[in-house]
């Protein structure tokens, strides 16, 4: 009963100040958000609706997006702790509720914001930062993938969730106390003239695409082309300098052979001859000259086509 009671107390503290932020704070583009937002809740209602939810996994839905949605334009101030604090609570409530719909809260209150935002695509750093993140990325991308091999498909998710909500709290503090060892060591993986975490954000992105519509095995494959493809395609893009592809002079044709034989070296085991579509419609995506991230780009094709492949 106290638990019940505090945790009413909580989401009585969250839902007013998530509604204080919408309706109070000064912004000339607020009805603009506001708007989008708005459509972005819809489009959760009838997603939650369409796969069967109760109405209150809506109504968790809807708070959700309210709490990750605050979590973007807050970056770098110390109410972004509490949003943080805010998410942390909903996932535990969410997990322990049964609500497995969690990641879908998180990336549409996200994407809402994102939407607004401009100048987000990340420029190239130098080839030590480069080789360094990606070195990073790739040991994260695997320890991320073991978890959802050995664990059951929920649990893996809200482990992975928590491992979000850890970066946004690495990179918050980074941006509020520069001089920490640990900021120094964050900014340490962050290219030049890139905003602070955006390619944290855009991999993050496109990892709840996955867990959000995908079964174990192909949320898989999604996170080898992510981590272990990805970086392993910029390390050797950056080291080896060889011909460019035709139709894109920023990609060689060494790193997007490296991508596709990462990718499709990791899914075979687990989908079977499937990776080697999968694996070139990663690489090709991946190559493509986009103003969208690579990685949210891949993500979204790859979910695309094993929802396409799920219908036939």
């Amino acid at each position: 009963m106290i638990a019940y009671t505090l945790g009413a107390i909580a989401y009585v503290v969250m839902i007013t100040m998530l509604v204080y932020r919408l309706v109070a704070v000064r912004d000339r583009k607020k009805w603009k958000k506001l708007t989008l937002f708005s459509l972005f809740i819809a489009l959760g209602v009838l997603l939650f609706t369409y796969e069967g939810a109760s109405p209150i996994a809506v109504v968790q839905l809807i708070l959700g997006m309210l709490i990750f949605n605050g979590m973007i334009p807050t970056y770098g101030s110390d109410i972004n702790f509490v949003y943080i604090a805010f998410g942390i609570v909903y996932i535990l409530v969410s997990y322990v509720m049964g609500l497995t719909l969690i990641a879908q809260a998180m990336l549409l209150g996200m994407l809402s914001e994102v939407a607004m935002m401009r100048d987000l695509k990340e420029r190239i750093g130098n080839r030590r930062t480069e080789v360094r993140r990606d070195a990073v990325q790739m040991a994260a991308g695997a320890a991320i993938i073991l978890l959802f091999y050995f664990l059951n498909i929920n649990l893996a998710s809200v482990v992975l969730l928590f491992i979000i909500m850890a970066g946004i709290f690495l990179v918050n503090m980074a941006k509020e106390r520069k001089s920490e060892r640990i900021s120094k060591l964050v900014y340490g993986l962050e290219r030049r003239n890139t905003a602070l975490g955006l390619g944290a954000l855009w991999l993050a992105l496109g990892v709840l695409i996955a867990i959000s519509f995908l079964g174990k095995p192909y949320i898989i494959v999604v996170f080898a082309a992510l981590f272990i493809g990805d970086s392993a395609a910029t390390i050797v893009g950056v080291t080896y300098r060889g011909p460019k592809l035709p139709y894109n002079s920023h990609k060689s044709i060494a790193g997007s052979f490296v991508y596709f034989l990462a990718t499709f070296a990791i899914s075979f085991p687990i989908i079977g001859w499937l990776a080697l579509p999968a694996a070139a419609l990663a690489a090709f995506v991946e190559s493509l000259p986009w103003k969208l991230d690579d990685n949210f780009a891949v993500s979204l094709a790859l979910v695309a086509a094993f929802l396409a492949m799920a219908l036939i």
